[in-house]
């Protein structure tokens, strides 16, 4: 290959690395509700459907986030790679006479193995891209506890006055009440993205070395997710099978969502276990989504 390409392959990766979109520098994701929730205007008070759209919305910048800085750490490691290899071409033909043509292609190659070697010390890509990593495993674990969490439309089809009351009665553990766990939900999730995850990842970012939960409160933890989970095994084991008004209300709201698939009374009562059971258990099991 002609010297003054090679030049230019290693100007343009130097160019790649260094400007990258300036997204190299150790600033986390931009953290903004209503754009998460794809331009909405927050309502006063944010339903599980919004806190959903937040969560993912997140959770999906986080993770590109990741890949950013995982790229960027391979564009440096190939302009080391094509610097080296400029610097060592040079230096064989100028060890055989060659003209300064050649030099200038050594001097070249020697700026950019010395330049990626800065970018990655620098910018500490690795480190980012495991900071960036962290936060997106913790918000994983939340979105998988909240998965099972309907809408409020599925909820309201799902559970009547009568229905309630059969769970709360069974419940073990305060709130017995599943109207308040539901609730509940839009808060805890906000809660824990703003309370946690991000200040975990500005705190990682800045290379502060958080301490880990100690033996006592994961125990704690554990404990607590248990007591959770037994309440919503107890509230979900008053789940009845629903009447013909309950399993209309839930076919009617496929219908208008646009699903054709008609659930049997047995297919809606076993849902209703796992709202419960999911509903039951939530702020517990998030708090479990936390470094280790």
């Amino acid at each position: 290959m002609h010297p003054s390409s090679l030049t230019q392959r290693a100007v343009v990766l130097l160019c790649v690395a260094s400007l990258g979109g300036c997204s190299v520098w150790p600033i986390e994701k931009k953290y903004d509700r209503a754009e998460l929730a794809k331009g909405a205007a927050m309502p006063a008070a944010v339903s599980v459907d919004d806190a959903k759209k937040i969560a993912q919305g997140w959770s999906d910048q986080l993770q590109e986030a990741t890949r950013d800085r995982v790229v960027q750490g391979i564009v440096a490691k190939e302009v080391l790679f094509y610097g080296t290899l400029l610097l060592t071409a040079g230096a064989v033909q100028l060890s055989r006479g060659a003209s300064d043509g050649w030099r200038r292609v050594r001097n070249v190659g020697a700026g950019a193995a010395a330049g990626s070697e800065l970018f990655s010390s620098h910018y500490q890509t690795a480190d980012q891209a495991m900071a960036f990593q962290k936060a997106s495993a913790q918000m994983t674990c939340m979105i998988e506890s909240l998965q099972p969490i309907p809408d409020r439309a599925e909820y309201l089809a799902l559970f009547d006055d009568d229905e309630k009351a059969r769970v709360n009665a069974g419940l073990t553990a305060d709130p017995k009440d599943l109207d308040a766990l539901y609730n509940a939900v839009p808060r805890q999730t906000l809660h824990f993205m703003e309370q946690t995850v991000l200040p975990n990842l500005q705190a990682e970012l800045k290379s502060v070395r958080l301490g880990t939960p100690s033996k006592e409160e994961l125990t704690t933890l554990v404990d607590k997710y248990k007591t959770a989970k037994d309440s919503g095994t107890a509230g979900a084991n008053n789940v009845g099978t629903p009447d013909n008004a309950a399993v209309n209300n839930v076919h009617g709201l496929l219908s208008r969502n646009g699903i054709v698939a008609q659930p049997s009374a047995e297919v809606i009562k076993l849902r209703r276990k796992e709202v419960v059971a999911a509903l039951a258990a939530y702020s517990s099991a998030i708090a479990l989504c936390r470094p280790t």
